[in-house]
This record gives C-alpha cells, sequence and structure tokens, in this order.
C-alpha cells in the first residue's frame, strides 16, 4: 500500500505482537516506501520512527512536529 493508517495499533497487544506489528509496519515503510500515519500514546516508539510528531489536544494540533 501507499499509505497505512495505523490508530493505536499496539494498543491492548502483550509485548510480543506489539513487536511484530511495529516490525511489518516499519518493513512496509523501509522496503516498499508505504508512508505510516499512526495515532499512537507510545511516544518513545513515535520518537523512534517518526519523520515528524504531531500532538493534539482538543482535536487541535498543539505541538509542532519533531
Amino acid at each position: 500500500p501507499q499509505v497505512l493508517l495505523l490508530d493505536e495499533p499496539t494498543a491492548s497487544l502483550d509485548a510480543e505482537s506489539a513487536k511484530r506489528v511495529r516490525t511489518a509496519a516499519l518493513d512496509a515503510r523501509d522496503r516498499l516506501g508505504t508512508t505510516l500515519v499512526v495515532v499512537s500514546h507510545d511516544i518513545r516508539w513515535l520518537t523512534e520512527v517518526s519523520d515528524m510528531v504531531l500532538a493534539m489536544e482538543g482535536g487541535r494540533i498543539a505541538t509542532p512536529g519533531a
């Protein structure tokens, strides 16, 4: 796919399953050039793999991307 929209893709998963989801998403990005749009509370993972991180508050962008 050209774009994957992932809404809390690792929420409620055990550590091994979350790792598999992350690996698959990053593999699609790296091998296929897929753009990932991820909504997540896992700030650590987002900052490790993202080109840009936006924070939202009250439906508005609260913090410019990193």
